[in-house]
């Protein structure tokens, strides 16, 4: 699976957007999604994500697998990795 990292300009403010693409598992198939949230967001999941072995699209999938129904991706993702004290 080739998974692309988009807009990841060096120098940028650590609030500006940031896209990633993922492929999320849902039963039978994989559902593309970009999910967009601040660098310094990003930064954080991918710290979390090295601490834990894995790349930040793994560490993504395996918190969304646990994302309420109703809550969007990246509300879910910036709460996850912002509570974690890690």
């Amino acid at each position: 699976m080739d998974i692309q990292t988009v807009s990841q300009t060096p120098g940028r403010d650590s609030q500006q957007p940031e896209r990633r693409h993922i492929a999320i598992p849902t039963g039978d198939h994989l559902r593309q999604s970009t999910i967009r949230l601040e660098r310094v967001v990003w930064e954080r999941i991918d710290h979390l994500a090295r601490r834990s072995g894995q790349s930040w699209r793994e560490w993504a999938v395996r918190v969304l697998a646990d994302k309420p129904p109703g809550v969007g991706s990246a509300s879910w993702l910036r709460v996850t990795c912002m509570g974690s004290r890690k």
